[in-house]
């Protein structure tokens, strides 16, 4: 006799319709809070009125390097109670600042708003172009879609950062250099080095491979930008940024819980001092700087040395950009944007090969890791006391605060992962 089984339900569907409808939620919401954030008060706590200051004392013939608060007069409303240092940023972001100094403040800001977005869809484009080989408006409109309701890009807007011209800038090179364009494709290293400091193992990478037109493009791009800036502020602030402000800046920040740079591992494990919200493992604080040095050093040569075996040039690429995000001093949660490269390319990979027990494992932790960046920064503030004499957390419950660091090294050594599906 024959038994009629019951067909087994399937959820596939449902959980991509799902999906979709949460991230175009997330979307929403991100973009309601990006636009209200050129509005006062959140128009004066943003990153980017530092680089509009800059530019206005540099073409006042004042220095760019004075604390903050002192240049604050160049925007009306802007203080920079919470910055009393000077900028952290490179000398060659006073020519980001200028084309927004003849604008007030409030404009500003909004065409800056504007200007991210569209190089959200220029970045899109780029990586789409670099992974797929064609770029539609459907593919492009999704990903923006995508990295609109990822909680990175969202902070990235929010304060006005550089990170996302950065990863432009760098979505470019790579669609040059795996094009054989070195000139152009070491150019736009150059100047996101210049920029932001970022990339450089990207061209130590170039250099190790004899790529000798793209290294030397990089390396003449940054220079040529520096000498630019000397010429509207002089070489003595360029001297006294790489030897006072940015060592100066770059420690003062290397306790700050949000702060998941590879530079902070030896300080945070063995040296805490002045920020009491949590306990160190051990209180050894002379050891420190050399944990911090081996820990980079260790993560700089392991990822250089997968980038140079692996039999993909997308593959060390896109790791090598994804681990320049955590081997500055300083990394917060919006550098993360700079993985989109890597998570692209990873995701792309997966769908060809099929999801096989160990693919489904590797994309769930980086899925699951990536959400919890979204709870990460809420959940320090929400541990770290207030009250003066508050007991400080234990070092376990600290450890929270690294999590985006674990994202980004996972993420790197899945890039480079030789198993996973490559181009031809």
């Amino acid at each position: 006799m024959l038994t009629l089984r019951p067909e087994k339900k399937r959820f596939g569907p449902l959980i991509v319709v799902v999906g979709c409808l949460t991230i175009l939620g997330s979307a929403i919401v991100n973009v309601y809070q990006v636009v209200n954030s050129t509005r006062p008060p959140s128009l004066y706590i943003k990153d980017f009125n530092v680089e509009y200051v800059m530019a206005r004392a540099a073409l006042n013939g004042e220095s760019p390097y004075k604390p903050l608060p002192e240049l604050a007069r160049y925007a009306d409303g802007y203080t920079a109670q919470y910055l009393q240092h000077p900028s952290p940023h490179p000398p060659a972001v006073i020519f980001v600042g200028i084309p927004f100094t003849r604008f007030a403040l409030g404009r500003a800001v909004v065409l800056w708003l504007l200007l991210e977005l569209l190089c959200v869809a220029v970045a899109s484009a780029l990586m789409l172009k670099a992974i797929t080989g064609r770029v539609s408006l459907v593919g492009v409109s999704v990903l923006v879609l995508v990295w609109l309701a990822w909680h990175p890009f969202e902070r990235e807007m929010f304060w006005g950062q550089l990170m996302i011209v950065t990863l432009t800038l760098v979505c470019g090179a790579w669609v040059a250099l795996r094009a054989q364009r070195e000139m152009l494709g070491g150019v736009l290293l150059g100047v996101a080095l210049a920029l932001k400091l970022f990339g450089w193992p990207i061209v130590l990478f170039l250099l190790l491979t004899r790529r000798w037109r793209a290294f030397f493009s990089a390396v003449i791009a940054f220079a040529l930008l520096h000498l630019a800036a000397a010429s509207v502020i002089g070489f003595s602030d360029i001297v006294a940024y790489y030897r006072v402000v940015g060592p100066s800046v770059s420690k003062l920040y290397r306790e700050f819980a949000a702060n998941f740079s590879v530079w902070t591992i030896g300080t945070r494990v063995f040296g805490v001092s002045w920020t009491d919200w949590y306990n160190p493992l051990v209180h050894v604080p002379s050891i420190a700087p050399v944990v911090s040095v081996v820990a980079v050093v260790c993560v700089l040569v392991l990822t250089i040395r997968g980038a140079l075996h692996t039999r993909s040039f997308d593959s060390a690429f896109c790791a090598l950009t994804c681990v320049s995000s955590v081997l500055n001093p300083i990394a917060w949660p919006h550098y993360l944007v700079l993985t989109a490269p890597a998570l692209c390319l990873v995701a792309w990979r997966i769908k060809p090969g099929g999801l096989t027990r160990r693919t489904t494992i590797v994309a769930g932790a980086l899925v699951v890791l990536g959400l919890l960046v979204e709870i990460v920064l809420p959940a320090i503030m929400w541990l770290s006391p207030r009250v003066p004499g508050a007991p400080p957390v234990p070092f376990l419950v600290s450890t929270i605060s690294f999590l985006p660091l674990v994202f980004v090294l996972l993420l790197t050594r899945v890039t480079l992962s030789d198993s996973m599906p490559v181009e031809s």
